[in-house]
C-alpha cells in the first residue's frame, strides 16, 4: 500500500519545513540504501569558497578553499560543514564518496566509469599541456573507449566518449574508476514542490528524506521510469555538461540525475527536472520504479 498524500506530507512535516533549511543528506540510515552514502566524509570546493569562523553568511572570512581542493568533513550544521580551518557553506562544495578503484583496463574498453579525483580534465590528446575540452566533476560519468599503455614512465592514458560512443578527449587514468549496477527497479520517490523534498519509498513505508532541486517545468503527475543511463550529455542555456551522472527518464518528460557542478539541493535550478547529489543518485540508479511529484 502506497502513502496518501496527506500521509506523504505528514511525513515530510511540511508546515514545520516551509521557509526552513534542511541538512544536506550526508549520512542517510544504514537500512534504506547502499552503505557508500555512510562513507562521506570528505567533500570538495566547487569554486573559490570563503571558509568562516561560524556558521553564518555574516561571520568573519578566516581562509578559503580553492576550486577543487578536497577537505575532511568533521561535522554538520544545517547548511554549513565544518572542516578543520572553518565553516564553509554546502552550497560552495560538493560532498564526495570515493569507491574502490575499478582500474579501466585495455580488456575492459568500452565500460562505463566515473570521476573519483575532485575532476577530471579531459584533452584533445593524451598530454597534460594538450588543449583542454572539458573538466568533469566528480562522480561524472563517461565511456571508456580506449587505453593508451603508460611508457616510459608516462601516465596512462584513457579516451572518453559520450553515450553516443563519440570520442570526446582524453583524459589521466587514475582520475576515473569502471563502475556497474543492476536494474532492479524496486522503489518509488516522491515529492513536494512546495518544500524542494524528495522521500524514497519502499512498500508504501517512507524509506529517507533528502534535499532534491526541482526545475519549474517539472509538472505534478506519476511519471514511470521508462529509460536509465549511466552518463549523459546536457546543453543548458548554451553550456553543454558532459558526464551528467545516473540519469533516470520517463520518456521525453522527466528526468532525474546526479550534479557535480552545483550543490544547491532544495532550490530551482536549470536543467534536469530533478537534480540530486551525486551520491544519492548513484545510490539510487536503477532502484526507481516511478517517481511522483505533488
Amino acid at each position: 500500500m502506497t502513502l496518501s498524500r496527506r500521509e506523504f506530507l505528514r511525513v515530510l512535516g511540511v508546515s514545520a519545513a516551509v521557509g526552513t533549511s534542511s541538512a544536506i543528506p550526508l549520512a542517510p540510515s544504514q537500512a534504506v540504501v547502499p552503505p557508500a552514502l555512510n562513507d562521506v566524509v570528505r567533500a570538495r570546493a566547487l569554486h573559490t569558497a570563503a571558509i568562516r569562523d561560524l556558521p553564518s553568511p555574516e561571520a568573519p572570512i578566516i581562509d578559503q578553499f580553492w576550486e577543487d581542493e578536497i577537505f575532511e568533513i568533521q561535522a554538520v550544521e544545517g547548511r554549513w560543514l565544518r572542516s578543520s580551518k572553518g565553516f564553509v557553506s554546502a552550497s560552495d562544495v560538493q560532498p564526495m564518496v570515493t569507491p574502490v578503484q575499478s582500474v579501466v583496463s585495455e580488456q575492459k574498453s568500452p565500460v562505463w566509469a566515473e570521476v573519483i579525483a575532485a575532476s577530471a580534465p579531459v584533452r584533445q590528446w593524451s598530454a597534460d599541456n594538450a588543449p583542454s575540452v572539458a573538466k568533469i566533476g566528480h562522480g561524472g560519468v563517461m565511456r571508456i573507449m580506449d587505453r593508451l599503455t603508460p611508457q616510459a614512465g608516462n601516465p596512462a592514458w584513457v579516451g572518453i566518449a559520450d553515450e553516443h560512443h563519440h570520442l570526446v578527449g582524453w583524459s589521466r587514468a587514475e582520475l576515473w574508476s569502471a563502475i556497474d549496477w543492476r536494474d532492479q527497479r524496486d522503489l518509488d520517490l516522491m515529492v513536494v514542490r512546495e518544500t524542494g523534498r524528495a522521500v524514497l519509498v519502499r512498500s508504501g513505508q517512507a524509506l529517507i528524506q533528502v534535499d532534491a532541486a526541482l526545475g519549474p517545468q517539472a509538472a505534478p503527475g506519476v511519471y514511470p521510469i521508462t529509460r536509465i543511463l549511466p552518463g549523459q550529455t546536457q546543453q543548458v542555456a548554451g553550456v553543454k555538461r558532459y558526464g551528467v551522472p545516473y540519469v533516470q527518464e520517463s520518456g521525453n518528460v522527466l528526468c532525474l540525475g546526479g550534479v557535480y557542478w552545483h550543490n544547491r539541493v532544495g532550490a530551482i535550478d536549470q536543467g534536469m527536472h530533478l537534480q540530486l547529489p551525486v551520491h544519492i543518485a548513484r545510490a539510487w540508479f536503477g532502484r526507481l520504479r516511478r517517481v511522483t511529484i505533488l
